[in-house]
């Protein structure tokens, strides 16, 4: 070294080439990794480029990161990354994370434990007619109230017009908006929520008639 026929380039007293270099460059290892030349995300003193030539770390998703530093949730030894990519209907939300680790951190999110976020199932059929974060379905069997039994919010049906619970808008849904007409802050019927019923209540009623969707 002190002759100069052979370099040091980390100062350590080792000739370079009496060091490990997995990658030939003339660089050792440790050198490379500890000024940012080369990524160690395992900390085992080889780049990570090395291991994953080798074969010692796998990188399924060929990003030149080793899959077992990158996030695993369900720990399948895939990287979720790589999962979604694969198959995208395994992150509905398309937040990065994958539903089932979603799920299984709060069992809360799928309230029907059909392995499909609520959010999701909401979205994807309107299984959420008030739009308050939880499933009809699961709402009913919290008990509320569902009196015709057709999987639907009463609560829902009745904003609709549908005020006898018949399925759809009609003559007797009509009647019972004209017994209220003029009364402010009726106990329903109030279609466009302004207070009262009115002229724009009896026009959202018809242009509703017939069955419900």
């Amino acid at each position: 070294i002190a002759s100069g026929y052979a370099t040091d380039i980390n100062s350590n007293g080792r000739p370079d080439s009496c060091e490990y270099d997995c990658n030939g460059n003339g660089l050792p290892d440790s050198y490379e990794i500890a000024q940012g030349l080369a990524l160690d995300c395992n900390t085992n003193g080889r780049p990570d480029s090395c291991d994953i030539a080798s074969g010692t770390s796998a990188d399924v998703d060929a990003n030149s990161v080793p899959d077992s530093c990158q996030l695993d949730c369900n720990q399948n030894l895939l990287p979720d990354s790589y999962e979604i990519a694969q198959n995208p209907a395994k992150d509905c939300n398309l937040n990065g994370t994958l539903d089932a680790c979603e799920i299984a951190a709060n069992p809360a999110l799928d309230c029907n434990s059909n392995a499909v976020l609520d959010s999701c199932e909401a979205a994807q059929t309107g299984a959420d007619c008030n739009n308050n974060g939880l499933l009809d379905s699961c709402e009913i069997a919290s008990g509320a109230q569902d009196k015709d039994a057709d999987g639907r919010l009463d609560g829902c049906e009745i904003a609709l017009g549908d005020f006898n619970l018949d399925g759809q808008i009609s003559a007797a849904d009509l009647a019972d908006l004209l017994g209220l007409w003029g009364f402010p802050n009726p106990p329903f019927g109030d279609l466009n929520g302004d207070g009262a019923i009115g002229g724009a209540d009896l026009a959202l009623l018809l242009g509703r008639w017939g069955p419900l969707p």
